[in-house]
């Protein structure tokens, strides 16, 4: 067993956070443009060449950031998510999409 001796360790000072409101103008600007740029039909996918398909992780991540910007595409994310559902009732990791090439994404 471990004793400490003496008094506390004291924080170490950091500098003063500025605490006035910032604006996220720009960061919401650029994931509106992401989720509009990755929809495809019925749901989002995180990359168009990297991972084409819906992954369920994802698209549960994906609909709460539909929600604040367009809640009618959360919806259609989410529908199109449990149309995969197995008849066992779990929800698979990828919903594959049958027009995207199964083969390997070229190398860069």
């Amino acid at each position: 067993m471990v004793e400490h001796v003496g008094s506390p360790v004291e924080p170490v000072p950091t500098p003063a956070v500025d605490r006035a409101p910032r604006d996220h103008s720009g960061l919401v600007a650029l994931a509106r443009a992401t989720l509009e740029a990755n929809w495809a039909q019925a749901h989002t996918v995180p990359s168009r060449t990297l991972y084409p398909h819906q992954w369920s992780w994802d698209s549960a991540f994906i609909a709460i950031g539909w929600a604040h910007l367009r809640p009618e595409r959360t919806w259609s994310e989410l529908t199109s998510l449990f149309e995969a559902q197995w008849r066992d009732g779990r929800v698979p990791h990828i919903v594959f999409n049958p027009a995207v090439s199964t083969g390997t994404p070229p190398r860069r």
